[in-house]
């Protein structure tokens, strides 16, 4: 194969540490716009940037299960009780979830089960599997590729 014009438009070869300096927020947005899970401080603060209505946003976590938002309104000012209670609502089933049950409460674990079945079949199949049936998507084989420099 020959080119008689020289290539224009091209990019350097991307280099391993933009790579992994990179890499991480690439994914965030693709699973943001796909599943939209709110599981870290920055998963946090990219939900509340795409919600109308906010501004600016800064997400701390202040431990594994508590993330504090602080947000500036789009326009300025100061937030209105309806944003906050609209924000709230908006990370209600976006937010990690965990429940302790112990042992002797059966019929609570039994519950808990069966609204955790309803929610995954009601949220349907994964935006992530290209509809690659469960059995072929369990016997995918993982490829690892090593990088060298």
């Amino acid at each position: 194969m020959t080119n008689p014009a020289a290539a224009v438009g091209g990019a350097e070869r991307e280099s391993i540490e933009h790579a992994v300096e990179h890499a991480p927020a690439v994914f965030r947005t693709r699973a943001r716009h796909s599943i939209k899970r709110a599981v870290t401080a920055e998963d946090y603060k990219a939900l509340a940037l795409d919600f109308s209505g906010v501004g600016k946003v800064r997400a701390e976590a202040a431990n594994w299960n508590i993330v504090t938002l602080f947000v500036a309104p789009a326009g300025g000012g100061l937030v209105s009780d309806v944003l906050e209670a609209d924000l709230l609502a908006y990370f209600e089933d976006k937010r990690l979830r965990l429940e302790w049950v112990s042992a002797a409460e059966g019929p609570q674990w039994a519950a808990l089960i069966d609204e955790f079945v309803a929610t995954i079949k009601k949220l349907g199949p994964s935006p992530l599997r290209d509809g690659t049936s469960d059995r072929a998507f369990a016997e995918q084989p993982v490829e690892v590729q090593e990088v060298t420099e």
